[in-house]
Formats: structure tokens, C-alpha cells, sequence
């Protein structure tokens, strides 16, 4: 096992602390499931060396995406293996034939247990906790682990938060989201007013009244989960705000579309439609891709490579063109 601070090959056997530089290992003994040096390589390159505040759901996204199923190169070699020692023992009347069966049945069990593993992406419950244990170990820097904008920054004057302009509104389904795109610049970047369906942050709520007020033109985009609201979208705007006849701009994810999104085949294979949502692409993707589906008024998924949209009657819909294929190539850090 590697320490991720010195970079010394340290032995088990030594301990739960770097023979070299003395750092605890959070993770001890390592399991197949984590070591320190995989959970610090996965902040480093989610957070882009921490050029980005991340969400957990985007270390499971990325954690997912490269995660293994264990193979069986090894219990079938085991089994071969024994069933050799077996038979020749046996032919040979020696006591190696019981040793020889003993592996065959061990190897054979590995393989059966194996074999029965629930396929698709690894259980988030799991990840979650593990995330937790880094973090209660004082690890974790730029992790977005709970809302933080409940109530204004107390170090800005008003006018200055709000000094970007409102040119557009964005609706999310989930509270952390919104506070991913406000840590990480969006809003003032692209101009836009961010709210949850919940009508989180309640301080952002009168300015984006004040923006739909002004102009009857400001668009409201919807940005949801597969199966979240795909056919009645305008229900994911907060209670008490009138959108009317503003332009309504559905970015998805429809389920049809999501499941041909590359970032999510592993979930659309184990049919995990939950998992299917904005909050668990990487930042830099999200972030471009967002941008894109909303400067051109697409859905999300075109611009993560899915050509051809599913209208809510299952016809094809709009083509996005070459042009707007841009992120589904990316790497999945950064």
C-alpha cells in the first residue's frame, strides 16, 4: 500500500502509520473497495486539483465509471489447478489428491460467488460511508457535503452578489446541485439565477420574481433526473413563482435520452434510472455542457453526444449536430 503524503511503499505489516512519514492511513487494512492513495487520487482528479468544489455524487460517478468486477482469471487457475493436484494425487495414491481437491472446492465456490455478483455500478451506500470515514479522518478538501446558501454571503453587499445581471432562470431538482453551480462560478458566468424546485436559496427567490417581472422574455430552463418530472416539467418551479408565458426550456433528462448518454451506459445497463442525473456527471463537463444546452436551448444530452431526441411520444426530434458534440469525449476527471 502507498502513502498518498510520501509516496512510500509501505508493508501492512507494519501498521496502521507510514513507516516513513508517520501519516495514519484512513483505510487500514485496505480493502479491494478502497486504499487512501485511490480515495485522494479520485478528490484530485474530480476536483481538477482543486480547481473545481465537487458533490459526492460526482466521485460516485467517476468511482463508478472505472470500478471493476472482480475477475476470474484466478479462482479458474485455482480450480484447473486443483483439479490437476486431485486427479494425479489420486492416480498416484497420494494424500496431495485431499490438498488438490480442497483448492479445486475453495476455487469453485470463488467462482459460483463470483458469478452471482449483482452486475452494474457498485452500491452508493457503500461509497457513502466510505466518503464519510475520509472525511470524519479530517480528508475531503472541496467536497460540497451540505447546503451552504441558506442565507446570503454576509461578506458581499447585495448589490455586489447580484451584480452579474439576471439574464436567465434555472430550475434544479436537487438543493446541492445549486450550490455546486454557485461555488463554481456558473451563475455569474452565464448570467443566471439558480433555484431549486424546493425554492432554495430563499434569498434568490425575490431577484429572480424581480428578473421574470422586468422582461417578459427571460427564459426558465428545467434541469431534472431521469423519470423526475419528464412529463410535467413546470412542476418543478417553486411553489408561488409565475413563470407564465416566459420561455419554458425542458433540458431533461428524459429517461430515453439518458440511457444513451455514454457517462451513464453503466447505469442504464443495471437500469439504475435514479442514478441518471446532472448531479453525478464530472464538473467540467456539466459545467460546458450546461452552458452549451442553454445558450443554444437543447437538451442536455445533445451536447454529451446524443444526436437524436426522443420526443415525449417516442418520434425522433431535433439533430444536435456535430458542433454541439463536444463533451461526451472528455476525460472523466477534470
Amino acid at each position: 500500500m502507498k502513502c498518498p503524503k510520501c509516496g512510500n511503499s509501505h508493508k501492512k505489516k507494519d501498521g496502521a502509520s507510514c513507516s516513513s512519514c508517520g501519516r495514519t492511513f484512513v483505510f487500514f487494512p485496505p480493502s479491494p473497495l478502497m486504499t487512501d492513495m485511490r480515495m485522494q487520487t479520485l478528490f484530485r482528479r474530480v476536483t481538477a486539483s482543486g480547481t473545481y468544489e465537487v458533490l459526492e455524487a460526482q466521485l460516485y460517478g467517476a468511482y463508478a465509471r472505472h470500478a471493476k468486477k472482480p475477475g476470474f482469471m484466478g479462482p479458474v487457475l485455482g480450480l484447473v489447478a486443483g483439479l490437476a493436484l486431485g486427479v494425479g494425487g489420486g492416480l498416484a495414491g497420494s494424500p496431495v489428491a485431499v490438498v488438490g481437491g480442497i483448492i479445486a472446492l475453495i476455487a469453485f465456490i470463488v467462482i459460483v460467488a463470483r458469478a452471482a455478483a449483482p452486475a452494474g455500478p457498485p452500491d452508493p451506500r457503500a461509497f457513502h460511508e466510505l466518503v464519510a470515514q475520509w472525511r470524519r479522518a479530517g480528508e475531503g478538501a472541496g467536497l460540497i457535503a451540505a447546503r451552504g446558501l441558506d442565507k446570503a454571503p454576509a461578506q458581499a453587499r447585495e448589490q455586489d452578489v447580484h451584480d452579474y445581471g439576471v439574464e436567465q432562470v434555472l430550475v434544479v431538482d436537487d438543493d446541492l446541485l445549486v450550490d455546486f453551480l454557485v461555488r463554481n462560478h456558473f451563475h455569474a458566468e452565464t448570467r443566471t439565477a439558480v433555484v431549486a424546485s424546493s425554492g432554495y436559496p430563499a434569498y434568490v427567490m425575490p431577484l429572480v420574481e424581480r428578473a421574470l417581472a422586468a422582461n417578459a422574455e427571460t427564459p426558465v430552463f428545467a434541469l431534472h433526473a431521469a423519470g423526475h418530472h419528464e412529463d410535467d416539467p413546470r412542476a418543478l418551479v417553486p411553489a408561488g413563482l409565475r413563470v407564465g408565458d416566459h420561455p419554458f426550456i425542458d433540458l431533461g433528462f428524459r429517461v430515453a435520452d439518458a440511457e444513451r448518454v455514454a457517462r451513464f451506459a453503466a447505469f442504464a445497463e443495471a437500469k439504475d434510472v435514479g442514478a441518471m442525473r446532472p448531479a453525478i456527471l464530472p464538473p467540467k463537463v456539466l459545467l460546458g455542457a450546461l452552458t452549451v444546452a442553454m445558450r443554444e436551448r437543447m437538451p442536455l444530452a445533445v451536447p454529451l453526444g446524443v444526436s437524436e431526441i426522443k420526443n415525449p411520444d417516442g418520434s425522433s426530434g431535433s439533430d444536435g449536430g456535430g458542433d454541439f458534440l463536444l463533451f461526451h469525449l472528455d476525460s472523466d476527471f477534470g
